[in-house]
């Protein structure tokens, strides 16, 4: 039996699903306060991914403690900006990524200097977008 066929055939009870659910939404509640206020944070895009989180998981958590108001059309809209919101925050490690690259000590003849690599991330910037 393929283990793909496992994951398709697992049943798992509610509680089961609840419990990983909160568990990924502690993980990531954590991950966000530790990208904000922690020596990290002192790097901007890295601060603004996790303000960007935070600002996710207190909406997503409303949305699990009134779970009712998810019916409501406004609330539909709102949750489809926000997965696009969600987007941004793989151009803001992108961002702080091309930065540290930046504070690098510079070899000669080094690639991160060049036309092509500033395309590149351009390039990857772009796809990361059309492809979510």
């Amino acid at each position: 039996m393929k283990y793909h066929n496992l994951l398709i055939d697992a049943k798992l009870s509610f509680e089961q699903y609840r419990l990983a659910y909160f568990g990924h939404f502690a993980m990531t509640l954590l991950y966000a306060i530790v990208l904000t206020y922690s020596a990290s944070g002192e790097r901007i895009w890295l601060k603004r991914s996790g303000i960007l989180v935070l600002i996710i998981c207190v909406f997503d958590l409303s949305l699990v403690i009134f779970p009712n108001v998810e019916m409501h059309p406004v609330v539909r809209e709102v949750v489809q900006i926000t997965n696009y919101v969600g987007l941004v925050l793989f151009i803001f490690f992108l961002l702080n990524f091309q930065e540290e690259i930046k504070d690098l000590p510079l070899d000669s003849g080094s690639v991160i200097d060049t036309p092509l690599y500033s395309t590149t991330v351009k390039i990857a910037i772009f796809i990361q977008v059309l492809w979510n």
